[in-house]
């Protein structure tokens, strides 16, 4: 038996979860534009009542990840206040329990590689929001967009609790995995495959505890939660823990990078032609749920005690000019490309070289997100096929 979650009682439960942390949820919101317009958006947005919960989508990968609740864009790191006496005084961020949910495995994997960095360098201000928050991911049958290449970034298990929705929309994928064990395990054999004689009269998410704090947390809301065989409910002959255990290995037909190869065999032609459109916003690491660029720099404040001042992080993108400038106006990366190049590098060769593993998870966003819509992905591959990277 397996713990399912009625979609019937899913807002009800986000909202028993608000009264005790503050809730992130994907939520389709209404933003201004130019001329007076809106246009809608799907972000993490907090939950406070069940109005929030009218536009909750779980069918769209929200466009901003979740890495502000984590790593603010503007962060006080400590204070030196003036008056008679100096005092340096450290910034804790006074924060509540947080739980995230609707995270996708790319997004869960973007938290575990900044877990990972931030941890190695062990920063006070990250750590300390990480350990009071509890994620909740929803596993990807389909791919979210077209141009996602999750498959390809070696993604794990990860998260305090994670979610599978089993309806008649996904039960498909739920028969191939016992087809699959079938093949896998002789005493499993005589099931039925043919879902199309199944019917299943409401959507239901089948729970995978993965954490202690995710057992924690289903044990305290337990009353939402129940406990149902869902290989009989299919008609199956099957073990319904080995049945999950295959079904999470059902991965989502993405887009595939072609990996070291042919990035490092590119030239700087290469690299001039695939950036000439790029405008250096710096939207693609704004919305890139793994990039941690940032800047510290001092900011004297007046107070009604004297002077203070405040020692800030800011984020910054390394798709910036300014960003690798030193004393003598001198700039390490000063053209557009060699920048286009280091966040590829970094984010596919650079980081694995040191930590083992990519630091991009491959959701896409910052192709999505690009005003002029540079998909490095394609052209890499591209290149690959042209017997670049062989």
């Amino acid at each position: 038996m397996l713990w399912c979650l009625q979609d019937s009682d899913l807002k009800n439960l986000l909202l028993a979860f608000a009264k005790h942390y503050n809730v992130y949820a994907p939520i389709d919101v209404s933003i201004p534009v130019a001329d007076g317009k809106h246009v809608k958006r799907t972000i993490f947005s907090k939950v406070k009542s069940g109005l929030d919960l009218r536009n909750l989508n779980l069918e769209t990968l929200p466009e901003i990840p979740v890495k502000h609740l984590f790593y603010p864009p503007v962060e006080v790191l400590f204070s030196i206040k003036k008056s008679k006496n100096v005092e340096l005084v450290e910034e804790m961020p006074s924060i509540e329990k947080t739980l995230i949910f609707g995270l996708r495995k790319c997004d869960l994997n973007a938290i575990k590689r900044q877990d990972l960095l931030f941890s190695t360098h062990n920063d006070v201000w990250y750590l300390h929001r990480r350990e009071l928050t509890t994620l909740i991911g929803i596993h990807c049958f389909e791919p979210l967009n077209s141009y996602c290449f999750c498959n390809s970034q070696e993604l794990e298990d990860f998260g305090d609790l994670m979610l599978y929705e089993l309806s008649n929309a996904t039960k498909h994928w739920f028969f191939k995995a016992a087809e699959q064990l079938c093949k896998e395990n002789e005493s499993f054999a005589n099931s039925n495959f043919n879902d199309l004689k199944i019917n299943l009269k409401s959507k239901l998410y089948i729970v995978e505890i993965c954490s202690e704090k995710g057992f924690e947390l289903l044990s305290n809301f337990k009353k939402f939660f129940v406990k149902k065989h869902v290989s009989k409910m299919l008609g199956l002959n099957v073990s319904d823990l080995e049945l999950l255990e295959v079904v999470k290995r059902l991965t989502p037909k993405t887009r595939v990078l072609k990996h070291s190869k042919a990035i490092n065999a590119l030239t700087p032609s290469d690299w001039a032609s695939v950036s000439e459109q790029c405008l250096s916003c710096g939207i693609c690491t704004c919305t890139c749920p793994t990039c941690y660029c940032f800047e510290i720099f001092d900011k004297e404040v007046k107070t009604l005690k004297g002077f203070e001042t405040l020692r800030l992080r800011t984020w910054s993108s390394c798709q910036l000019q300014e960003f690798t400038r030193i004393a003598n106006d001198f700039v390490f990366r000063s053209e557009k490309w060699e920048r286009f190049k280091h966040r590829v590098m970094h984010q596919n060769i650079y980081f694995k070289q040191r930590y083992g593993k990519q630091l991009c998870t491959g959701c896409a966003r910052c192709i999505v997100n690009c005003p002029v819509h540079i998909d490095w992905v394609g052209f890499i591959n591209k290149k690959n096929l042209q017997g670049l990277g062989e």
